[in-house]
């Protein structure tokens, strides 16, 4: 009984502790169900209520917004944290929202005081300024405003947030005054990250930097800093990862590093830090990424490097690394990546890297190896890009390098490589599994590959890019009907030595380049069937000839923007298809044959920017009609049979408002031009938008290319500098006056109005033209003096004006003496250096008509010192003589410049 008792008892005391526990669990937890406060609440709607959501561009991510809902508990809201104990919001995240709105001071947002982290990272605060505010978040630990659009100058109030453990303000529009980073390093003592990157510091690093002796983490790149970076920062005990990357003016050396390092990246990139890698740098046990690029690193890799078996990534491109590159390398079984090209590395290809199983990237390019790539180069099963571009590499490529699966680059461009590209051998070797190939980029180019280019290219599935230009191929092999790959991109075959008809590859292709051989015949058929793929075509400069197909036209029209079939031996005229050729950027017909006229729907052309006809047969007037196409700005119809005036009244404010470069040479066009003609021509004058310093076109794969008569000779420009301007009317049979309103265009370089008709004076307007650098006018009838105003173009180095009329001095300048005297030939009234014949020369010897005055002269003066004595006459005789040599000079300058002027006026009505 007693023991029943007892088991009772237990029970009821096990029941009542299990009661009693349960209570106070649910008394413990039950505040939290209803923890949001009102004014917490109102503050957060408030806030969400002031921004806008923008499209996101991760589809598998909410916005946390969206389940702010006034009946919700707050606290449960997606973002936010609540503090279980008093309900107040301690937790705010809104990071990758794509919010768009502005944060000011007033913002409902610096209600929540109680705040301990913040992260409104990855929004679009449209270039709000960071408010002082901020120091209302008494207990803030970690504020990340990265990549939100903030802008303006960091507050330096922010430094009395002295409970940071984490700041991160990178990549908005912030800089920072001189007292910040100094102030930041004396009061965060607790950071542990630090995220500055982009922010515009300008300063050196303060030296005490390293009193941050809980940092693990420093990114401060881009930020403008200047000076010697302390040393002491590699060597903080708890450091793990430091960026310096982008600060171009930051030098310093790498230390000796120690032991007792935690150090796991280290990006020191696109500085000016210098020596060599220390021995020492075995001690960073931990480090994984080691990034050295583009900065002024030098001497050898130390074979020490070996020893970090974490390694993943070594990148020391850039810099000047000599010798060879360690065997030791060989035991980094963890490295995915290396970059060691533009250095100054020597040797045969490392074997040592063969043991690199885990390699996915290799960049050997621009170095100095040597000897042949290695047959058992397979030995790298992960390799997707293998780059060695511009060696001394020789031999084959080996056949075993297509035979890796994951390759999807191989770049052995500007070697010495010889052979035929025969590497994989489809008759003597089993065929290639091509379909599990992941090949998209080959580029051999450069190189001294003969024979033909293998069939077996266009099965490779993936491919697109092959440039194989700048060989000596001579042929196609045949290939098979079935091709898995849908469009290459780029097929690049210039300069080689490929002969017959033109090829067409057997699938459809974006860009082909063909230029540069011997291509003969007509244009096959065939090429209707890509016409509709084809962005860029270039087959100039080989030896095609005849009319190309309908389609060619038609289709070239709709869907090219770039087309160059110059320097080939076409015939006919070009039909009237433009008028869907919206996408046409540049077009070059120059040296064929093409007759008639130019085709009026090439006003549909509205992305024209340059149109070459030059060395044709065209027969039209002047294409005024043109000036509708606001993107043009290059024009060249030289040397064809173009006549008529360039007399027209331009429809608007501006004609061709982009045009920069107008070559009207060797034509025949007549007339006068009006007195506005270059007024129009605003891409000329720095009224226009100023370009920017790159090239017309700016692709990468084809580039505009002219030749230009400049200072004297026929320059051939490969790219077209968008800053070059110049005008070239030269060998046309226009007349009168050159227009004063050539001096509104101020940035013009080249100007070129030789062997012409233009008559009176050269205006002195030209002295405007400040960035002028070549100027002819030879050829004229111009005539008076050259105008003094050229002597302050200082940039002027080609100055050529003969065969005119001109008179008077060549002008004393630099820019004129150091011409040749051919420059000013053929204008008799023109003296002074370079010419031989100098201005204002006296001829010592009287004529005889002198000579009876001065006879004249003594008589008088005899006679009378005879009338009142002799004293008296021979003291005026006296007076007279000595007199006499000023005025008898006088007389003579003036007799002679008679003499002059008489000379010039009868040459004038001989001519």
């Amino acid at each position: 009984m007693e023991g029943s008792w007892n088991s009772v008892s237990i029970t009821l005391l096990t029941l009542s502790f299990l009661l009693f526990i349960i209570a106070f669990v649910g008394a413990s937890e039950a505040p939290s169900r209803h923890l949001c406060l009102q004014d917490q609440r109102d503050a957060l709607l408030e806030l969400k209520n002031g921004f806008k959501l923008s499209f996101r561009p991760f589809r598998d991510l909410t916005w946390s917004t969206t389940s702010w809902e006034k009946k919700v508990d707050c606290c449960s809201w997606d973002g936010i944290t609540c503090d279980n104990t008093s309900g107040v919001v301690i937790g705010l995240d809104l990071g990758v929202n794509s919010l768009e709105g502005e944060i000011n001071s007033s913002s409902s947002l610096f209600r929540l005081k109680d705040l301990r982290t913040l992260n409104l990272a990855y929004n679009d605060f449209n270039s709000s300024i960071i408010s002082t505010q901020y120091t209302t978040f008494k207990e803030l630990t970690v504020l990340n405003l990265s990549q939100s659009s903030f802008s303006g100058q960091i507050p330096t109030e922010l430094v009395q947030l002295t409970k940071l453990v984490s700041l991160d303000l990178s990549s908005n529009t912030l800089s920072a005054d001189k007292s910040f980073l100094d102030k930041l390093v004396r009061n965060l003592t607790n950071l542990r990250e630090l995220n500055l990157g982009s922010v515009d510091i300008s300063l050196e690093i303060p030296k005490n930097i390293s009193n941050l002796s809980y940092l693990r983490s420093l990114n401060l790149d881009d930020c403008n800093l200047i000076g010697g970076f302390p040393t002491s920062v590699l060597s903080i005990p708890s450091i793990q990862s430091i960026s310096l990357s982008g600060n171009q003016r930051l030098e310093g050396p790498l230390p000796e590093f120690h032991g007792n390092n935690s150090l796991a990246y280290l990006d020191l990139s696109y500085t000016s830090f210098s020596g060599s890698i220390p021995n020492s740098i075995s001690n960073l046990k931990h480090l994984n990424v080691l990034r050295l690029l583009d900065s002024n690193f030098s001497g050898l890799i130390p074979s020490s490097l070996g020893n970090l078996s974490r390694l993943t990534n070594i990148h020391l491109s850039g810099n000047t690394f000599g010798g060879e590159i360690p065997s030791s390398f060989g035991s980094l079984t963890q490295l995915t990546s290396l970059g060691v090209d533009s250095n100054m590395l020597s040797g045969n290809f490392p074997i040592a890297l063969l043991n690199l199983t885990k390699l996915s990237y290799l960049s050997l390019s621009y170095n100095q190896f040597t000897g042949t790539l290695p047959p058992d180069i397979n030995s790298l099963p992960n390799l997707e890009n293998f780059e060695a571009r511009q060696n001394s590499f020789v031999g084959t490529i080996p056949s075993t390098l297509l035979t890796i699966p994951s390759l999807r680059i191989i770049d052995l461009a500007d070697n010495q490589l010889n052979g035929t590209l025969g590497f994989v051998n489809m008759l003597s070797s089993p065929p290639l599994d091509f379909d599990n190939n992941s090949l998209s980029g080959l580029y051999l180019s450069n190189n001294i590959f003969t024979g033909q280019v293998p069939g077996w290219l266009w099965s490779l599935p993936n491919l697109n890019n092959l440039d194989l230009s700048h060989n000596s191929f001579s042929e196609f092999e045949g290939f098979a009907k079935d091709f898995s790959t849908n469009v290459i991109g780029v097929l690049d075959l210039r300069s080689n030595d490929f002969q017959g008809p033109l090829f067409v590859p057997p699938i459809p292709v974006a860009i082909l380049l063909a230029s540069r051989n011997n291509f003969s015949g007509e244009i096959p058929t065939s090429i209707c069937d890509m016409m509709t793929s084809l962005d860029i075509l270039d087959i100039a400069n080989n030896n095609l000839n005849g009319s190309a197909p309908e389609c060619f036209w038609n289709l070239t029209a709709k869907y090219l923007s770039v087309l160059d079939i110059g320097d080939n031996h076409f015939t006919g005229s070009l039909p009237d298809i433009f008028k869907n050729a919206t996408n046409l950027r540049s077009l070059n017909l120059g040296h064929n044959h093409f007759v008639g006229k130019l085709p009026k729907s090439l006003t549909s052309c509205s992305s024209l920017e340059v149109l070459n006809v030059e060395h044709n047969r065209f027969n039209d007037t002047f294409p005024f009609w043109l000036q509708s196409l606001k993107n043009l700005q290059v024009l060249i119809l030289r040397s064809n049979e173009f006549h008529g005036p360039l007399q027209y009244h331009p429809q608007g404010p501006s004609w061709f408002p982009q045009l920069r470069i107008i070559d009207l040479s060797h034509n025949d066009f007549t007339g006068t031009l009006l007195s506005d003609f270059f007024i129009h021509l605003t891409a000329m004058s720095s009224k226009g938008d100023s370009p920017k310093l790159k090239y017309i076109g700016g692709n990468s794969y084809y580039r505009d290319s002219m030749v230009l008569m400049n200072k004297g000779v026929e320059l051939e420009y490969t790219r077209i500098f968008t800053l070059l301007t110049a005008i070239d009317f030269s060998g046309n049979k226009l007349r009168g006056k050159i227009p004063d309103s050539i001096g509104q265009l101020e940035d013009l370089i080249v100007l070129n109005l030789s062997s012409n008709g233009f008559d009176g004076n050269i205006p002195s307007s030209l002295g405007k033209l400040t960035q002028l650098e070549s100027l002819d006018l030879s050829r004229n009838e111009l005539s008076g003096e050259i105008p003094p105003t050229l002597r302050d173009l200082t940039k002027l180095s080609f100055v050529k004006v003969s065969h005119n009329e001109l008179v008077g001095p060549i002008p004393q300048s630099t820019q004129f003496q150091t011409q040749s005297a051919s420059s000013f030939e053929g204008n008799r009234g023109l003296c002074g250096p370079p010419l031989n014949e100098m201005c204002g020369v006296v001829d010592t010897e009287p004529s005889e008509e002198e000579e009876e005055e001065d006879n004249v002269i003594s008589w008088i003066a005899a006679a009378i010192g005879l009338a009142p004595g002799i004293i008296f006459g021979v003291t005026i005789g006296h007076i007279v003589m000595t007199r006499k040599p000023q005025w008898f000079m006088v007389k003579k300058k003036k007799k002679t410049q008679r003499i002059a002027l008489g000379r010039f006026a009868s040459e004038s009505t001989t001519k």
